[in-house]
């Protein structure tokens, strides 16, 4: 069912200006709400993340992920705050999610090698910036391009700056993928 323009939630302050609401996607966790929307200017989609109030994401670790051009990393293209509530713009990855696209026919010996090789690239390129995303899991990976395959880690919601020799020992994540 397709909902109204009424029915779709707004975009606070300065984002409104920007972007229109094309529609609310469901949520995994509790700590934001996304939004596909488009830009004004050029009618791009883009991926909204408006973190609940009280949620205030690591800005010196959004900034280094926007600073980068990994490859294998979701392009976010701003991040900030605007009428108190903290949000996120990244690239709209259209071909969905690992889970989806592992769940849509059975995959090539081939075909997986290429996957688990696009992930090794992905947390190579996180960690020598310091970055440990801490929630890897098939739906933080999203599928830029089918042809050729193109995986790209996403949700740096619970990711923190780490000195390279600092263990992972919180329990920060998805608890089945940790």
């Amino acid at each position: 069912s397709t909902r109204t323009d009424a029915a779709l939630p707004p975009l606070p302050g300065l984002l409104a200006g920007q972007y229109r609401v094309v529609e609310a996607l469901p949520a995994t966790g509790n700590e934001a709400d996304l939004l596909l929307v488009e830009t004004m200017e050029t009618g791009e989609t883009r991926i909204a993340k408006l973190y609940r109030k009280g949620i205030r994401p690591d800005s010196r670790l959004l900034a280094r992920i926007t600073q980068s051009a990994a490859q294998h990393v979701v392009r976010l293209l701003d991040h900030g705050e605007t009428q108190g509530v903290a949000y996120e713009i990244m690239e709209h990855c259209q071909a969905g999610t690992l889970r989806a696209w592992l769940s849509a026919a059975p995959r090539s010996r081939d075909a997986l090698h290429q996957m688990v090789a696009e992930l090794a690239a992905a947390l190579e390129e996180i960690h020598a910036r310091q970055i440990l995303h801490r929630d890897l899991k098939p739906e933080n990976i999203l599928v830029r391009s089918l042809q050729p395959l193109d995986l790209v880690l996403a949700d740096f919601g619970t990711a923190s700056l780490q000195p390279g020799t600092q263990l992972f020992t919180s329990a920060a994540g998805t608890a089945h993928y940790a």
